[in-house]
């Protein structure tokens, strides 16, 4: 009978456990992510004493709250502003890693919604890292912006403008770089949603897939380049980014700079930037044989 009566504790035990991973906790006014609030009575996480970890789903909404990382943490899933504003900051040293399995998908969502007043922003400072373990949405239910002076990995897809009437944006800056494993859309779903990537000078943004007829870039959504912003495909994509985003003015130069798209068989990626002075006047005058477009009066 002991025996039998200390197997049914045993499972009772690992079944309150799991019970106790996949909660979502809240993070109260502003503070440091490593912050806890068991009273729910001081900046920090709600009533818990650990911070959320990889069975968790966390939510940083609180009055337009700001939740600053400078550590290295994990977690199941972010959601950064639902039903009320709130904004993260990932600081110099700090990394932020989500991760799938234990009853979360490992996503982060700028802009989650639910109401549209629950705009969210993340702010990815220089030396700051972001691995997001599967979709990264902008926009979803409600406006989403991210700056990025860091690096951010995403692991699956990049949803940037994703819910009708809402809009996703996400600034690429000096030094910055955005590393995208899966397909980029902004307003993949053409709904009325709209969805902004600018890769701004001295910005990357480095992309496994793009849909061969266009469908990355939707109704007004726009992918801009500005100044030594470069944009990367791997593999050769040289004739589909030029014909159906380029020509069709869904890809960019800022104030109407032209586009190169060109390929390196070395290195078997597709580029996409403002060409150089010089290398514009080598195209002037012929000595180039790389098609190039000013964009389209819109």
């Amino acid at each position: 009978m002991k025996r039998k009566a200390t197997t049914v504790c045993v499972l009772a035990c690992l079944m309150v456990a799991g019970a106790a991973q996949a909660d979502t906790i809240r993070y109260r006014q502003s503070g440091d992510w490593t912050d806890t609030a068991p009273l729910n009575d001081q900046p920090g996480w709600q009533n818990v004493s650990s911070v959320p970890g990889e069975g968790d789903l966390g939510r940083i909404n609180w009055g337009n709250n700001t939740v600053t990382l400078t550590t290295v943490e994990s977690i199941g899933a972010l959601q950064i502003g639902v039903d009320e504003q709130g904004n993260l900051v990932v600081g110099s040293g700090g990394m932020l890693t989500t991760v799938a399995g234990l009853g979360q998908n490992g996503r982060i969502t700028v802009g989650q919604g639910n109401n549209p007043a629950g705009t969210g922003t993340m702010l990815v400072e220089s030396g700051g890292t972001v691995n997001v373990g599967d979709i990264l949405f902008h926009g979803n239910g409600a406006d989403g912006t991210s700056d990025i002076s860091g690096t951010v990995n995403v692991a699956s897809h990049l949803w940037t403008g994703w819910g009708a009437g809402f809009t996703g944006t996400i600034n690429i800056h000096d030094g910055g770089a955005l590393n995208v494993s899966g397909m980029l859309g902004l307003n993949w779903q053409n709904n009325g949603a709209s969805g902004f990537l600018n890769v701004n000078d001295g910005g990357i943004l480095n992309l496994a897939q793009i849909h061969g007829s266009g469908q990355s870039i939707q109704g007004d959504s726009l992918l801009t380049i500005s100044g030594s912003g470069v944009v990367y495909k791997s593999g050769n994509f040289e004739d589909v980014i030029q014909t159906f985003y380029v020509d069709t003015g869904k890809i960019v130069g800022e104030g109407g700079s032209p586009l190169l798209v060109s390929y390196d068989a070395g290195l078997d990626r597709t580029a996409v930037a403002i060409p150089e002075p010089s290398t514009l006047i080598l195209l002037a005058l012929g000595g180039l044989g790389l098609a190039i477009r000013r964009r389209r009066t819109r």
